[in-house]
Formats: structure tokens, sequence, C-alpha cells
């Protein structure tokens, strides 16, 4: 009913009648994201709309006929789902009048640095700290990572990052270990998620960094891109003895 609407008692709970998101973009464009997805049923009553131009709504009789383009996307490739039997065929090819293919993020070369400062002026405004750019090391582990995950891998890469950041360089201690170490087995699962405050992160991502350089302050400051001032002061605030 999300897409096509429904009439007053079309099934339990239907108090009112409901207008679906084809008719609510009359005149305009919609999008069907994760088309891949589209339960059979639906596909059959989404490719009536296609073919003729009309719909009607669940539990109605009274045939509509709504003036929109239509948009498909999806990361699966719909031909082998065809092929495979899980996508109606003449759906997939009422559908497939003008086809777009986005590569994946690996193959989008200098784009991953243009993507990942926008992903860190957008994050680093809601997490309101003044983290300004990457370090050199980041920059280059970002360049030599697969990013299997793609654009959302690279904007959760980018928000923990910037999340654990100290001062106002990103450095490649504040990634996420996958990208420190490309060989990493990223099958192993990760540990149950913990809530954390900035501050729990950022304690946890100083000592990790000191642990890392046998607490030699020197060169864990340079490594958080801080001074060695600040260093100590983070650590008092979180009231951690200094090592000798």
């Amino acid at each position: 009913s999300e897409l096509f609407g429904h009439e007053k008692g079309a099934f339990t709970g239907a108090e009112h009648a409901k207008t679906g998101l084809i008719e609510t973009a009359e005149g305009g464009t919609i999008l069907l994201d994760e088309i891949a997805e589209l339960q059979p049923h639906l596909q059959v009553k989404l490719l009536r709309f296609l073919q003729e131009g009309e719909i009607k709504r669940v539990g109605g009789t009274e045939t509509r006929h709504p003036n929109v383009r239509v948009l498909a996307a999806t990361n699966k490739n719909l031909f082998d789902l065809v092929e495979a039997g899980r996508f109606r065929s003449d759906l997939y090819y009422r559908l497939n009048v003008l086809q777009l293919t986005l590569p994946p993020l690996r193959e989008r070369g200098k784009d991953v640095m243009l993507i990942a400062n926008h992903f860190l002026q957008r994050i680093n405004k809601a997490f309101q700290k003044e983290v300004q750019e990457f370090s050199p090391e980041a920059l280059q582990a970002l360049a030599n990572y697969p990013w299997p995950g793609n654009v959302r891998e690279l904007e959760n890469a980018v928000e923990r990052a910037c999340a654990l950041a100290v001062g106002s360089k990103i450095s490649i201690f504040d990634l996420p270990s996958a990208l420190q170490n490309p060989k990493l087995d990223r099958s192993v699962p990760t540990a149950t998620k913990v809530s954390l405050t900035l501050k729990d992160m950022e304690r946890q991502h100083i000592l990790s960094v000191l642990d890392q350089y046998d607490w030699n302050y020197e060169e864990a400051s340079k490594a958080l891109a801080i001074g060695r001032t600040t260093l100590w002061r983070k650590l008092r605030e979180y009231g951690v003895e200094q090592k000798p």
C-alpha cells in the first residue's frame, strides 16, 4: 500500500484511505530504490503501471492514471536475478529504457578523496569538532583500500576517524584497522557494539596510540597530530597517570 495506496477498510487497521507514493509523485519523479527487493506481487502491479499507466489502490476498484516518471536503483545485477528467476524479465526490460551504471568506489580514483572530504565537512559539523584535513598517510590509506562496502563504508570510516581525531588532522591511526592494514582478515566478526561517548572514544584512541609507541610522548603526539602539552592535558583530563 506504500506504493499504490489503499482505501478505507482495505485491511485491518486501514481506518482511512491513503494516497500511495506513486500518486503523491503526480507530475514529478519517483525513485524506487533497491528495486531488486520488490516482492513478486508488487512487481506485477508495477509492470501494469509502467505498461498501461494505471493503478488501483489496495481494496479499491477505481482505476487511476498518475503522470509520473519512474527511476529505479539497485546495487545488484538485475539481469542475473532474471536469469535466476528472482525478478520478472518483462519488468526488467520495461525498466531498462536508459541504464546508468555507477562504478564501485575502488574504481573511482581521486573521487575517493573528494567524497571523503565531503563527508568530513558534514560529519565534522555534526560532531561540533574542528577536524580540517587528513594526514598524508591517512589519504594514502583511503586511496589504497578496495572499499567493498562502497560509499557507505567510506562514510562510516570518516565518521569514526572524525570522532577519534585529536586536533585538526585525521591520522592513519584514526581510521579503521582494516585501512591501517589492508591485509587484515575482514571475515573475523567485530565485537558487539557498545555505546560510547566521544570522550570515551578519544580516551581509548589516545591510550591505544601511546601503547603503539611504548608511551613515547613525542612520537605519540606526532602520530596524533597534537603537541605534547595538549597530550599531557588530555591525559590529566581523563585521569590517566603519566608514565616516566
